[in-house]
């Protein structure tokens, strides 16, 4: 099973907290941000592993994980998961 980008409107669509089966955030070689959802999608019946594409392609990241946080919570109603330090980001 490999990550794939999904689209938020499509994501709000087919993920349900329910349908969730684990959440990672993990911190980018640039320091920044992304959380991956495993889930059930039960429009091709298999167990997917997304993340949130921005509007013009590409992963969808923050710079403050509390507001990653935030919007996992709002969006999905996430609420616990694991997380993941990159050991080789960037150093400021």
């Amino acid at each position: 099973m490999g990550r794939k980008g999904i689209q938020l409107k499509h994501a709000e669509v087919v993920i349900t907290n329910e349908s969730i089966s684990s959440v990672s955030a993990e911190q980018q070689q640039n320091g920044e941000w992304t959380c991956f959802i495993t889930f059930y999608n039960s429009d091709s019946m298999q167990i997917e592993e997304v993340y949130i594409e921005k509007q013009r392609d590409g992963m969808r990241t923050w710079a403050d994980p509390r507001k990653m946080f935030d919007f996992m919570y709002t969006k999905f109603g996430i609420t616990d998961g694991q997380f993941k330090i990159c050991e080789h980001r960037e150093k400021s």
